[in-house]
């Protein structure tokens, strides 16, 4: 099964996340339950774990912080960011999070992530045949992403989507944290279903400064 990240409802998001501006809560529980709050406003009927009668066992966020300082300060003031991790859904072999970020202008933000559009080709249109061509038509945003986790010391976001089971076919992105947002940096799929692992690298930003 692939989870691409639902693109749809980007306009409600938007909408929801503009409403979120002010002064920051000085402690952390009060964040906290402002972003679960935010949370359930913006994923209900799209996440479980946004329900009341969710099926999926209550877990806190993982929440990181995050300094920077952007390029064009001439002060080099540092900023100060948190990341939190919410857990969106649990499915057969993947689960889905989502990512909000209290940023250090008072505002609670669902992020948004950018991922190539791909057309697959398969012999004779059969998926478990040879693929024949993976092409990017674009970009797309996603607010989900699959087995994702953040990594502090790199200061990424990876995600790793099994489209099914066995996880011989999938897709895989990171997302490195510059000036206070994730800018897709790699993107890898490997679309054979053949019981092999050999994914291709469709996105690759890494060398560039």
């Amino acid at each position: 099964m692939h989870l691409p990240g639902n693109a749809a409802g980007l306009a409600t998001i938007f909408a929801a996340a503009l409403m979120v501006t002010g002064t920051m809560p000085a402690n952390t529980a009060e964040l906290t339950d402002e972003v679960e709050g935010r949370f359930r406003a913006v994923f209900e009927g799209r996440c479980d774990t946004a329900e009341a009668d969710s099926h999926i066992e209550s877990q806190p966020p993982e929440m990181h912080e995050i300094r920077f300082k952007h390029e064009y300060e001439s002060d080099g003031s540092e900023q100060v960011v948190t990341l939190f991790v919410m857990l969106c859904d649990r499915g057969a072999y993947n689960e889905t999070q989502v990512f909000l970020l209290a940023n250090e202008y008072g505002e609670i933000l669902p992020l948004q992530f950018a991922e190539p559009a791909l057309k697959i080709s398969y012999e004779n249109d059969d998926f478990e045949a040879s693929v024949q061509s993976v092409k990017v038509q674009g970009m797309i945003a996603s607010d989900m992403l699959a087995n994702a986790f953040y990594d502090p010391k790199s200061r990424s976001i990876t995600s790793h989507s099994k489209w099914r089971g066995i996880g011989d076919a999938s897709s895989t992105g990171l997302w490195r944290f510059k000036e206070g947002r994730f800018l897709l940096t790699r993107y890898e799929v490997d679309a054979s279903y053949d019981g092999e692992i050999n994914p291709q690298t469709i996105v690759d930003f890494t060398l560039r400064p």
